[in-house]
């Protein structure tokens, strides 16, 4: 993350998504300068907690692999997947970070589920 402390005033605007400024509006872009830098700062602090892990999960309502099925679970995994299938046993690896294996597992099932393609 860049220094932000001593980045020049326009710098500091660019970075929290404030283009204009009139006077009646200082106060809302500190705010939103102070709220961008804190949650930028609150991301660094989770990314190092975090560590990376790797499983497998059988899928069930899997005949076969489709362009559609594929697509569908790529988008609600956010790509960090592989997606297989062997003896008619329909598959997905990931590779995730998260506080916990617990976290990775969880949250991977809950995105498989919710992709809304009968597949769990």
């Amino acid at each position: 993350m860049r220094r932000v402390a001593n980045a020049p005033a326009s710098e500091l605007f660019r970075f929290a998504g404030v283009n204009r400024i009139r006077r009646s509006t200082w106060r809302e872009a500190l705010t939103r300068i102070i709220n961008r830098f804190l949650k930028e700062e609150n991301k660094l602090v989770d990314e190092r907690q975090m560590s990376a892990y790797e499983f497998t999960l059988v899928l069930s309502g899997v005949a076969e692999i489709t362009p559609e099925l594929a697509d569908a679970l790529y988008l609600a995994t956010g790509g960090d997947i592989e997606f297989n299938m062997r003896n008619e046993v329909a598959y997905i690896q990931f590779d995730r970070a998260a506080a916990t294996l617990r976290d990775a597992v969880s949250s991977a099932i809950a995105q498989v589920e919710g992709a809304g393609i009968g597949v769990r």
